[in-house]
């Protein structure tokens, strides 16, 4: 299944996607969108991800916004795997009470851990309540998108981990044939998310 990030959009052009697409990450810390249009996306689509990225909003801001998502039907809500202790278990146990599935989330913009420490994120990840783990890295070459598909064998929780980048393109096709219950694509219009 392909899941299309949407940043960047506005309201009407976004239900237009997600009325075409099978499922959709709303990266809510990319959009102008009110209350109010935020709970209608999340009403009328059963395979959306809340994502609220730290930075343009408090952590007591996203926390606001990624609870509301879920009260209104967000299926999956993504957490990242570094966010404050306290954050990340009280929204996961909301998830738990609206029975959204929490993606637990490792991200680096600039390159590919080692093998061992890309073993060390996944068994974190998974120790935090995730019901999925994702992991993207940069790939700077194709070794890179190598060690993170030689995550797939072992993990013992669903995974998506796939590379960023040229070099990581092939990983994320890679990523749906060992398991992947689904990968990130961007849309054809708006600003791409990585």
């Amino acid at each position: 299944m392909i899941c299309v990030a949407l940043a960047e959009q506005p309201f009407k052009a976004i239900l237009e996607i997600i009325r075409q697409e099978e499922m959709a990450e709303i990266r809510i810390d990319l959009l102008d969108l009110t209350t109010e249009q935020l709970q209608h996306i999340y009403q009328n689509h059963p395979q959306l991800i809340a994502t609220c990225r730290p930075g343009r909003y408090s952590d007591t801001e996203r926390y606001l916004i990624l609870a509301d998502a879920m009260k209104n039907g967000a299926a999956y809500v993504d957490l990242e795997h570094d966010a404050p202790q306290d954050f990340r278990q009280s929204l996961t146990q909301l998830a738990r009470t609206h029975g959204t599935q929490v993606i637990v989330s490792y991200h680096n913009f600039d390159l590919t851990p080692s093998l061992v420490k890309l073993q060390q994120i996944l068994r974190i990840c998974e120790s935090q309540s995730a019901d999925i783990v994702k992991i993207v890295t940069f790939c700077h070459t194709e070794s890179d998108a190598e060690r993170l598909l030689a995550l797939y064998p072992v993990n013992t929780k669903p995974l998506i981990a796939f590379g960023m980048g040229t070099a990581g393109r092939k990983s994320r096709l890679a990523a749906l044939r060992l398991g992947a219950p689904f990968i990130y694509a961007a849309a054809d219009t708006g600003k791409p998310t990585a």
